[in-house]
């Protein structure tokens, strides 16, 4: 359902006193977004809609169903409707997907390819597309090795930002908690203080 400028105004309020920012889920919203196409009108609906958000608002994921294969022509008419200055990030779900033209297109708009660990299957290539790096990590656990090797490989991308995103519901928090002590130069305290496997 397409959030509410009102609601979005309630969250705004509810974080001014911290350095905070939203990152959105258009397709969520909007299915027909999903597959790129004749979603002009709704996607510059829901980026207005966003916009409320002010100097809040994040990365938008433009999340693609898995049996979408690729279409460069669809994914340039739909990056061509884009403002200037969007942060989008577009997960592709098919291998189809991950060849030069399409990284070309990305970064020549400069949307992020969103890379990371699915649920399933082989993770997502790593690619820098924009000055922002936009990764959903979904592994069943991350000990702290794995940790390490997700910090190293952002540490090493030309990156302004980084947006990491964890699907555990009751580990997310501690493993987000153990990359930022990495990118500290914590590198024992998390695993140190406890155990996310227990």
């Amino acid at each position: 359902r397409m959030p509410q400028p009102a609601l979005l105004e309630g969250w705004n309020k509810k974080v001014e006193s911290y350095g905070f920012r939203f990152a959105m889920k258009a397709t969520r919203s909007l299915p027909p977004i999903s597959r790129l196409k004749d979603a002009a009108d709704g996607t510059g609906y829901f980026l207005q809609v966003a916009s409320t958000l002010g100097a809040r608002l994040g990365p938008i994921l433009f999340q693609l169903p898995p049996f979408l294969r690729k279409d460069a022509g669809v994914l340039r008419e739909f990056l061509a409707h884009l403002p200037p200055g969007t942060l989008a990030a577009f997960e592709f779900r098919h291998a189809s997907w991950f060849d030069d033209e399409i990284t070309t297109l990305l970064a020549d708009k400069g949307a992020a390819l969103v890379a990371g660990d699915p649920d399933e299957g082989e993770p997502l290539p790593l690619i820098a597309t924009a000055s922002f790096g936009y990764l959903r990590l979904r592994a069943a656990s991350y000990d702290l090795a794995g940790l390490q090797a997700w910090h190293a490989r952002i540490a090493a991308q030309p990156w302004q930002a980084a947006y990491v995103y964890l699907k555990h519901e009751v580990l997310g928090p501690a493993y987000a908690q153990g990359l930022q002590q990495l990118f500290r130069g914590e590198t024992n305290a998390f695993y140190d203080d406890a155990d996310p496997e227990k």
